[in-house]
Order: C-alpha cells, then sequence, then structure tokens
C-alpha cells in the first residue's frame, strides 16, 4: 500500500500533502520505460489525446504514466490493469487540450468525454468508472482511493508538474523518460492553461489550489 507519510518539500510549508514513504531499494530491475499496453485501445485513446492540439497535454500524459508505474513498481505494487491504468494517464488532461476545452471544470469534462469515448468502444460500466475516477480525483493531491489504476494517475502528475517522487527514481530512469516525451514547454503552457481555468471557474478546484500549484510547478526539477 503506498505511504503517504512524508510530506512534500518542508520548504514551502506545505502540510497535509503526502508523498510515496518508499525505501531505496536496489534500482536496477526497474526498467527504463514501463511497457505500454499494445492494444486497438489505447491506440485509439492516444489518437484522441494527440487531436486534442496540445503535444505539451500529450506528452505529459505520457511521462504522467511511465512515472506512475514506476513509482508503483517501488512501492511494491505490480499487478495492476496496466490498460485502465493508461487510459487514465492518457486522458486525464484532455479537456485542457484547445479542441475539447469547454465549460465545465477541465476534470469533469474529461471524465464525461472520457466515458463517451469508452463506452463507444465497448468498455464497460465497471472500467469506465475507474478512468473516470482517476482523472477526477487526480487534481485532489492526497486523495485515498486504494486502487492502484487510479493512483497512478495522481503519483504521476504530481510528479511530472512537481517533482515529487523523482528522488526515488535514479537519474537513468529520469533522463529515459523525458526523452522518450520531451517536455517542450510544459511549465508555461501548464500554468497559462491552469490561470485560464482558474479564471473560469473561481471557486472551482484549481482557484483554490493555484496559489500552491503556482509554486510548485515553478520550482518543479526540470527545466521547461
Amino acid at each position: 500500500m503506498i505511504s503517504r507519510r512524508n510530506v512534500i518539500g518542508s520548504a514551502l510549508g506545505v502540510a497535509g500533502i503526502g508523498v510515496l514513504g518508499l525505501p531505496r531499494q536496489a534500482l536496477a530491475a526497474v526498467p527504463d520505460l514501463f511497457p505500454v499496453p499494445d492494444s486497438r485501445l489505447v491506440k485509439a485513446a492516444t489518437a484522441l489525446m494527440e487531436s486534442g492540439g496540445s503535444p505539451v497535454f500529450t506528452n505529459h500524459s505520457q511521462r504522467v504514466y511511465q512515472f506512475g508505474a514506476l513509482l508503483l513498481k517501488k512501492a511494491g505494487i505490480r499487478s495492476f490493469d496496466r490498460e485502465l491504468a493508461y487510459l487514465g494517464c492518457i486522458l486525464h488532461d484532455l479537456a485542457w487540450t484547445p479542441k475539447f476545452k469547454g465549460p465545465e471544470e477541465f476534470m469533469y469534462r474529461g471524465a464525461n468525454m472520457a466515458g463517451e469515448f469508452l463506452s463507444a468502444n465497448g468498455v464497460g460500466v465497471a472500467d469506465i468508472k475507474v478512468v473516470q475516477t482517476a482523472i477526477i480525483n487526480h487534481t485532489d493531491i492526497g486523495a485515498l482511493d486504494p486502487r492502484p489504476e487510479v493512483q497512478i494517475v495522481e503519483l504521476g502528475a504530481v510528479c511530472d508538474f512537481n517533482g515529487v517522487g523523482v528522488e526515488f527514481l535514479d537519474a537513468r530512469q529520469v533522463r529515459r523518460i523525458l526523452d522518450y516525451a520531451p517536455r517542450l514547454d510544459c511549465k508555461n503552457e501548464a500554468i497559462a492553461t491552469m490561470d485560464e481555468e482558474a479564471d473560469k471557474h473561481p471557486l472551482g478546484r484549481i482557484a483554490c489550489k493555484r496559489p500552491l500549484f503556482d509554486v510548485m510547478w515553478r520550482n518543479a526539477p526540470f527545466d521547461s
């Protein structure tokens, strides 16, 4: 089970936001890249995300799967539905892409669009709900859903945007992931999109966490 007992960056003074409490184990057995399921559904979901018109968020979503899967493995979680996990990761920011933005808060809009896509592709209701929960929960840092298919999106997103959890991966792993899905102008585009979301929904989840996210994203240990 993932432990959230550590706290993100004491210098930031952020209380109550947990991080993986993981031992530093041997890294040799951890693959550079976590295998992406080779299924028709995965390819279709990736194509849907790419069609949104944001290479930055597409690459971010691919890194979320890689970082999240490796952190789950470091936590000793090896058995989970990799296809469902990938679907949550690749689609979690769908509603932040130019093509798919809309009037609703993006995590709810994205969950609804993902549900429609998955239903049209024959995915069962129970599995759709797992993916939708992962999308809705990923901005709720510290959400306690025990399912790894849900946890992977939050873990991967927090790692890629904030750098939390990078300390449990060696430089070889991180560099391979960044080469696989380059960050491009991730910080600037993410912050601009966050600002747009917060202005659109001043009482929404992103607006409430905007000051925290702004500091953490700008100070993440990545160049862009």
